[in-house]
């Protein structure tokens, strides 16, 4: 695996992980906050996620999608 590749999988599963995260172990908690709360910890996160997930997620996508083609080039040629 080059370079390219390995920021591709830091990336991905960087994003990965971060959303099943905020999915399966933050929101079950949050949602027996008090509504006032939940909706004060709803605005800090979309603000914080906002900042980062609008690059990173098609980023990835873009990466990972980028090391497959180089990968199937290598394959092709070998």
């Amino acid at each position: 695996m080059d370079i390219f590749g390995f920021i591709a999988l830091v990336i991905a599963g960087f994003t990965a992980c971060a959303e099943f995260t905020s999915y399966a172990l933050v929101h079950p908690v949050i949602r027996q906050l008090p509504q006032k709360e939940h909706i004060r910890f709803e605005q800090g996160s979309l603000k914080s996620y906002g900042l980062i997930m609008p690059i990173f997620m098609p980023l990835s996508v873009i990466l990972t999608l980028s090391t497959h083609y180089s990968l199937m080039k290598l394959v092709v040629l070998n």
